[in-house]
């Protein structure tokens, strides 16, 4: 029985087997750069990867070794148990119980058992991120785990990742087993429950990496890489409703804003300014999926010069007028907030 990378993970095989390959990539200095786009669009179809007609995949490896491969969606990796190696890129480290880390689409990994090495692997389709794509950026951590880190691992070896307490630990195996058997499931059968339970997962998993910041406004104890846009994405959640400066964002960064504007496209796929007003966007879509208020009440809310200010901008990035939208929405609950949303990607510039 084959896995989802079409290989026997838990297969004995002879030792030349179990060392991980050299990347089939770009050479050192030439990685690919990873950015929210590229996390949302479905790479071309290519021989050898599996199809994806369920909202998302959940399967477990024993004794997991795997070669250097690629995947055209994004994979959540946790160790259940045991000890490996990890290479993603050129960069290698050693993995235990309790680590989870993300691998971006298209970027070259393998695992390497040392010890019983356990791992749950959860499997994200671009159209899932698609979907719930600007909704999960909303949720504190969300970025960090899933954008800013993978991009620092696979252009300088970063690590800090999720380390799961014992408890939490439990609890995240338990849901990964939940998922793991609905994936087993028909397709008609389980594609709804997969795709509330798999935000549900992603939720809790932000939770946790977002509890490992600080609370105070002291980001030194953050690894130095995640520090500046730390700054930036908790300056964003906590002044959106205010007039924000490229200059603001940017010393929250602590950096010169011409060196911080390049670095957050480079990482981010958007431009600071743009990352603002798809936050407030997004917090206006919540308002309106979500309570009755007045289309004039949220855009004073959500930070916009006026109405008019937050109708255009809102039709440019969702497609839509805030009216209509609230009309497409069945049922003002959570689950609405989150379904058949843009991609995040900066607005395009208003026609005069």
């Amino acid at each position: 029985m084959t896995d989802a990378h079409g290989q026997h993970g838990s297969r004995k095989t002879r030792r030349d087997e179990h060392e991980l390959l050299p990347a089939q990539g770009p050479p050192p200095g030439e990685l690919p750069s990873i950015s929210l786009p590229e996390a949302h669009k479905l790479a071309p179809w290519t021989p050898g990867y599996r199809a994806f007609p369920r909202p998302l995949h959940c399967h477990f490896h024993a004794d997991y070794t795997m070669g250097m491969h690629r995947q055209e969606f994004t994979e959540v990796a946790l160790v259940v148990s045991g000890r490996g190696r990890v290479r993603m890129a050129d960069h290698l480290w050693t993995t235990g119980r309790g680590d989870l880390h993300v691998i971006p689409a298209g970027v070259a990994h393998g695992y390497t058992a040392i010890r019983n090495l356990n791992v749950y692997h959860v499997e994200l389709p671009a159209s899932f991120l698609q979907r719930h794509g600007p909704a999960l950026h909303m949720l504190p951590g969300f970025s960090m785990l899933f954008t800013v880190e993978p991009y620092f691992r696979v252009q300088s070896g970063f690590r800090h990742g999720l380390k799961l307490a014992p408890q939490d630990h439990r609890h995240v195996v338990q849901l990964f087993r939940l998922l793991e058997r609905e994936s087993a499931l028909p397709q008609k059968s389980s594609a709804f429950s997969l795709d509330t339970l798999g935000l549900h997962v992603l939720a809790t998993l932000c939770r946790l990496y977002a509890e490992q910041f600080p609370h105070d406004d002291d980001l030194t104890a953050l690894p130095r890489p995640t520090q500046a846009f730390a700054g930036v994405f908790r300056l964003v959640a906590e002044r959106y409703q205010q007039k924000l400066s490229l200059t603001e964002l940017a010393e929250a960064a602590h950096m010169h804003p011409s060196h911080f504007c390049r670095l957050f496209h480079r990482v981010m796929g958007i431009t600071p300014m743009g990352y603002v007003i798809h936050h407030r966007v997004q917090v206006g879509r919540l308002l309106l999926s979500q309570t009755s208020r007045s289309v004039t009440d949220i855009s004073h809310a959500t930070g916009f010069y006026d109405t008019s200010h937050f109708c255009r901008t809102f039709a440019r990035v969702m497609g839509m007028s805030p009216s209509e939208y609230r009309q497409s929405q069945p049922v003002a609950d959570a689950l609405a907030s989150v379904w058949d949303v843009a991609p995040l990607s900066d607005p395009a510039p208003e026609q005069d």
